[in-house]
């Protein structure tokens, strides 16, 4: 069980906060997020890092929860925002983040989107040298490329954003041209990114990584004699979704520190930037969803309201959430697939899950929801999106409202000709 959760008696609560209740209030599909959890997570990775970079920034990555609760949360242990476009970054400039403290790593991004990341005054990450030559004479003061190494890794296929089969930044050659070419239009301040994989649990893989991204830095120090103001070496920092063992986060900061040692004397006063997202709010989040319809025809399937309009991972990459009945607490286990409402054969949240004797009316709740849940969630088949509340102290806030017809609807546009 993770930490902050505890069962009482046949009750599941968080933060001493007890869910059923919370099910019953807001009703379901919910999502409950613990800001004790997330200020732990944030202290944890911020202390390991803190230790081996004398300048050293959180950029919290907006993708995983783009809450602006979420964000601020965040915000006020002194992170920054990494960005997927302007729109994240316009998110991240509301929920009290300054333009400073937002990089933007986009990719296939309009000269729309970055002339808004200029006039938003944020930095960017360029994904290609085109990107950068988009803006011809409006360059920013500081040009940084994301990197793609040759080699990334992560949980699924899906979530690998670097190696030949990537789509994500560019070449150490490509790199080299794009610096050369904004140096030559007087560029003088300089960074470099890169993002190889998500959800790795693996230290070693963080130190082999940082020792690539090392490497193809000393090539770019050495050609063509510019230090980086910040070395952004992306996120990826990983939780078990199934049992595995923890990343070992103090260690997977030291070897990252370890790797990067020789180019920290060419690049004195680089600030060292990483982007967790999942590592920061995902065991913070838990999603409850009612049991609506008990089948059983070979095998048993307990349909709920919680869909893959609201949690798609399984259906997208075949990922695995650990389920459990919040109100029920038995020893004795049946094997159960859990779906939702959706017209679609994909629609199972899980399989095989082993849970207590299911009646209509019992809760199921669905860990690890606070990342890649809500921000990944969707009205299809007009269904809604689920409602959101947040746990702080002995508080509980409405953080989201669910969906109702009319938010579905009111984007819509019925032309006179056919009313």
């Amino acid at each position: 069980m993770i930490e902050n959760f505890q069962y009482k008696g046949n009750s599941l609560f968080l933060d001493d906060v007890e869910l059923k209740s919370l099910a019953h209030q807001f009703g379901t599909p919910l999502i409950v997020l613990s800001e004790k959890r997330i200020n732990n997570n944030y202290l944890k990775i911020k202390s390991a890092f803190s230790k081996h970079f004398r300048h050293f920034k959180v950029h919290y990555a907006l993708k995983a929860n783009s809450n602006p609760a979420v964000i601020s949360i965040l915000r006020r242990l002194g992170a920054g925002a990494d960005a997927a476009n302007p729109n994240e970054a316009e998110i991240a400039m509301y929920s009290g983040i300054s333009p400073d403290n937002i990089i933007m790593t986009g990719n296939n991004l309009s000269y729309n989107d970055l002339k808004r990341a200029l006039e938003m005054n944020i930095k960017i990450n360029f994904d290609d040298v085109n990107q950068m030559n988009i803006l011809k004479n409006e360059l920013p003061d500081i040009i940084s490329f994301r990197i793609n190494p040759g080699y990334g890794n992560g949980e699924f296929t899906g979530i690998k954003t670097a190696g030949p089969s990537s789509k994500f930044g560019i070449p150490v050659n490509e790199a080299l041209n794009g610096y050369r070419t904004a140096l030559n239009a007087g560029v003088k301040k300089f960074g470099i990114h890169m993002m190889a994989g998500s959800n790795n649990l693996d230290p070693g893989y963080f130190y082999e990584l940082s020792g690539i991204f090392a490497g193809i830095i000393k090539t770019i120090n050495n050609e063509l004699g510019i230090s980086f103001d910040f070395i952004d070496i992306g996120g990826g920092f990983g939780v078990p979704y199934k049992n595995e063992a923890a990343l070992d986060i103090n260690e997977t900061a030291r070897l990252i520190a370890m790797a990067l040692d020789g180019i920290m004397d060419s690049n004195p006063d680089a600030e060292i930037i990483i982007e967790p997202g999942r590592y920061l709010v995902a065991d913070a989040g838990i999603a409850l969803a009612t049991v609506t319809d008990l089948k059983n025809y070979g095998r048993s399937i307990a349909g709920t309201d919680l869909g893959m309009n609201i949690l798609i991972r399984p259906a997208l990459y075949g990922a695995v959430h650990e389920i459990i009945c919040i109100n029920k607490n038995d020893d004795k286990l049946f094997n159960y697939d859990i779906t939702g409402q959706i017209c679609e054969n994909t629609d199972f949240t899980g399989l095989n899950v082993k849970l207590p004797g299911l009646e209509p009316g019992d809760i199921l709740g669905i860990m690890n929801a606070g990342a890649y849940v809500s921000s990944m969630s969707s009205n299809y088949n007009s269904l809604s999106r689920a409602a959101e509340v947040l746990i702080s102290d002995d508080n509980v806030h409405l953080i989201k409202k669910r969906d109702d017809i009319r938010d579905i609807i009111n984007n819509t546009f019925i032309p006179g000709h056919l009313l």
